[in-house]
């Protein structure tokens, strides 16, 4: 996972959770004692400390005094802030980094489809600052590197939630801004047209202002339609990416 300007805890992090995820350290199995791992790995105890606390926060380990550390079953335990570390972990399984990648973008509809009725009437002017930020997307179309398009993006999805301030949405889109940020493949499978990305936040936005009926369910189907050639994209990458190395 592309992590700036990574720690001795943040690589850690990213290797346990990675063997955790591809089931070297298997469900029930107890990672070895603190000392060994700081051994195993080649950093100090403190920071093997840091990265098992932060892998507990992840749900992907239950730490318990005088019972060891016991490593959880991602898809029962793992909590939104291991998505980034999951899907980088199963690069070399496209199917399966597609499978978890898909269940996160269900839920990210399932929020968009509320945030919809959440700025249901509200007024034109409280919309510009998202107009303007779908401008400045959209003047990248020719000309940005795949992280300014991501970053532009998420510049959007950020002033639609500053209109009506919701921490639950703001606390799992959080999670998709570090996943886009950090995952090369998924910037480049989510915007092979920007043209497609700015209709469809146009299009969103017009079904929050409409009283017609249907026009958010039309707007919901069409963020479906967009997710289902992500992740065609996505799956394709990482199988080139593969076969490549």
């Amino acid at each position: 996972m592309a992590i700036r300007n990574p720690t001795l805890a943040d690589r850690l992090v990213e290797e346990i959770s990675g063997e955790i995820f591809k089931g070297v350290y298997e469900a029930g199995e107890n990672l070895p004692p603190i000392r060994k791992l700081a051994a195993n790995y080649g950093v100090t105890v403190p920071t093997t400390q840091r990265a098992i606390a932060r892998l507990e926060d992840m749900g992907l380990l239950a730490v318990r005094q005088g019972s060891g550390m016991r490593v959880q079953n991602p898809k029962e335990s793992a909590n939104l802030a291991a998505y980034p570390y999951w899907i980088s972990a199963l690069r070399e399984d496209p199917a399966l980094a597609r499978e978890v990648l898909a269940d996160f973008l269900e839920l990210r509809r399932e929020l968009a489809a509320s945030l919809f009725a959440r700025l249901s009437g509200v007024s034109v002017e409280d919309f510009q600052p998202a107009f303007d930020a779908i401008l400045r997307l959209e003047a990248l179309e020719k000309s940005g590197s795949w992280e300014a398009i991501a970053q532009a993006d998420i510049d959007v999805v950020r002033a639609l939630l500053a209109i009506r301030p919701q921490f639950a949405f703001a606390s799992v889109f959080n999670v998709f801004e570090r996943l886009l940020l950090d995952v090369e493949e998924l910037q480049e499978a989510m915007y092979p047209d920007v043209s497609d990305n700015v209709a469809g936040y146009r299009a969103a936005i017009v079904a929050m202002n409409s009283e017609v009926d249907g026009l958010r369910d039309i707007a919901i189907d069409l963020l479906k339609s967009m997710d289902e050639m992500t992740l065609k994209r996505f799956e394709e990458l990482l199988e080139q990416r593969r076969r490549a190395r």
